[in-house]
């Protein structure tokens, strides 16, 4: 069977979003059955170095316009699809990885041009109301929403109807995302729900049990509203308080003079605070292993990557009680009923820091869970729709 990839909306080479990641895992996996092309920008084209074939979009690397955006990249894609469709390349499936208007136009183009083609999308995670934001989604009042946030959930909202009217089926990581396309008139058949994973085999190069903890906090996560960095640094003013010598990894991509800013502002000794900016792959998951708690503060999530990965490597999650987590993540993890509240948040990790017994405990529980999440296990179920829905036939 020959599928085809879209991961058209990466704005740059270094930090990766969970759509991105599955993406490269799925792809990769996809690609030991079936032939595999990937449409991608050229600039992160070694990410898909076992590819049957790459189509290249020429476009610059960073922050792009609007306009850029939504009409030059989709525009680009569109093109594409016209050479392959002249070629003498038979695609059978092309898979959108996100939502997002560069990976969506593209594949609808495509279904229109060659109705046989199955049009399969992944749905990563469905925006709140721009009204609520991401931090006012669990609580009362409004939020003033930015132009980019009105523009994510409009362009999402019009997208998703195309996808109810075009798509096979879409992919989303939970029960609550699968009831919510339910309502709006997707039938239930239309709706895979798949889990993300740790990538195990580097994990498994680590002796978790065994390393050293060289930090007593770890915290990973894009620059975003969603993932909690104001909790982590009101969260951390409280415990390093409390634990003298305590320490902190961070690894994500918030800049260095907006994260030396809120270090000042909460009075944090800069010293106890080891930010590493973007790691990946083994090394990521090795700080993780070395530390004791993971902080996850996060607002709004579709499944957590993070979570999981920190609990793939027997260290407990300290975690907000995400409407899902129940069924993702019924142990290992420490769960605050209140989203937003710092002090529970803080004294959980205390607790923990302060009870290696019970951080033991919670650290097997943890392993446990996370031993049910596989990407071979998630890619194969979906191969199988693949597979399924070109047999069916049908437009």
């Amino acid at each position: 069977m020959n599928i085809l990839i879209l991961n058209n909306g990466v704005l740059a080479k270094v930090g990766m979003s969970g759509s991105d990641r599955t993406t490269i895992h799925w792809s990769k996996l996809f690609s030991e059955e079936h032939t595999v092309f990937m449409m991608a920008p050229t600039f992160i084209k070694s990410r898909f170095s076992w590819a049957n074939r790459f189509f290249g979009l020429e476009m610059k690397e960073g922050p792009l316009s609007v306009l850029d955006y939504v009409f030059y990249r989709p525009y680009l894609g569109i093109k594409k699809m016209r050479e392959i469709k002249k070629s003498k390349e038979k695609i059978e499936v092309v898979y959108s990885s996100s939502d997002l208007v560069p990976d969506s136009i593209p594949a609808i183009a495509l279904k229109l041009m060659s109705s046989d083609v199955k049009w399969i999308s992944n749905l990563h995670l469905i925006a709140p109301s721009p009204f609520k934001g991401f931090n006012k989604i669990h609580k009362k009042g409004f939020h003033i929403p930015s132009f980019r946030e009105l523009y994510y959930y409009f362009t999402q909202t019009i997208i998703i109807l195309l996808m109810r009217q075009f798509a096979h089926f879409v992919i989303v990581c939970n029960h609550i995302d699968k009831e919510k396309l339910i309502k709006k008139g997707f039938t239930n058949e239309q709706v895979l729900i798949t889990h993300v994973a740790p990538e195990w085999n580097e994990i498994n190069q680590i002796d978790t049990d065994k390393i050293d903890k060289q930090y007593d906090v770890c915290f990973i996560a894009r620059f975003h509203p969603q993932k909690g960095y104001e909790d982590l640094f009101q969260a951390w003013a409280i415990i390093s308080k409390q634990f003298k010598q305590a320490k902190l990894v961070m690894i994500g991509d918030i800049p260095t003079d907006i994260l030396a800013q809120k270090l000042k502002q909460y009075g944090i000794d800069d010293s106890r605070v080891d930010f590493l900016g973007f790691v990946d792959g083994l090394e990521k998951y090795r700080k993780i292993a070395q530390s004791k708690v993971l902080l996850f503060p996060s607002s709004y999530e579709s499944f957590g990557m993070v979570a999981v990965e920190g609990q793939a490597c027997k260290v407990p999650v300290v975690a907000y009680n995400l409407p899902f987590f129940d069924t993702v993540y019924p142990k290992g993890m420490i769960r605050i009923d209140k989203v937003g509240d710092v002090k529970t948040l803080a004294e959980k990790v205390m607790l923990l820091l302060e009870n290696e017994a019970l951080r033991h405990q919670i650290a097997i529980e943890a392993y446990d869970n996370a031993k049910r999440f596989d990407f071979r296990y998630t890619a194969e179920d979906i191969s199988r729709s693949f597979q399924n829905i070109v047999e069916i036939g049908g437009g």
